[in-house]
């Protein structure tokens, strides 16, 4: 339900464990971009976890700097709900600020999905206007016209299962 409504929470809450320390690097990019909310989360022991990944975390937390003001603006499911047990496909959205003419495209590559490829329609995008859609992960831009993203999308190819691509998208 939290993907379909404009409600921003997570299920994050205080426990028992909650101070323990973790023996892992933290979150990973694909555990962080699909935990991204208007106000960030960390919950790590970070003063205790000797194995964190400090470089890990800032990058995760700078990129997430970089979009937060997007996640309050205009939410568009661009795969459909599946049960949470369904690990076999890929899960996409986006969010835009039509005022700004910049949105943000998120998409992710589930731990049993076969595709190595998904392609994400942006029905957002004006018939009239360009586009500049630049990876988050290796700064390759390209400019597609309205039309062309409302009909055959976003490309996003993800080698390795359990994956994830941020890609930032400009009105020209």
């Amino acid at each position: 339900l939290p993907r379909w409504l404009p409600f921003h929470g997570s299920s994050t809450k205080e426990s028992r464990e909650q101070l323990d320390v973790n023996t892992d690097a933290g979150s990973s990019v694909y555990v962080a971009r699909a935990s991204y909310l208007p106000v960030y989360n960390i919950s790590q022991a970070f003063s205790r976890n000797k194995a964190l990944d400090f470089d890990l975390m800032r990058r995760n937390f700078n990129e997430w700097k970089r979009v937060r003001h997007l996640l309050v603006k205009d939410f568009y499911p661009l795969t459909p709900w599946r049960h949470h047990n369904d690990c076999a496909h890929w899960t996409a959205f986006a969010y835009d600020d039509p005022e700004a003419g910049e949105s943000i495209l998120l998409a992710f590559r589930m731990e049993e999905a076969e595709a190595t490829t998904f392609s994400a329609p942006l029905p957002f995008a004006l018939p009239e206007a360009t586009y500049t859609v630049r990876n988050a992960d290796n700064g390759a831009a390209l400019t597609l016209d309205g039309p062309a993203l409302r009909r055959f999308g976003v490309t996003v190819t993800l080698p390795e299962p359990k994956s994830s691509a941020l890609f930032y998208i400009t009105r020209n």
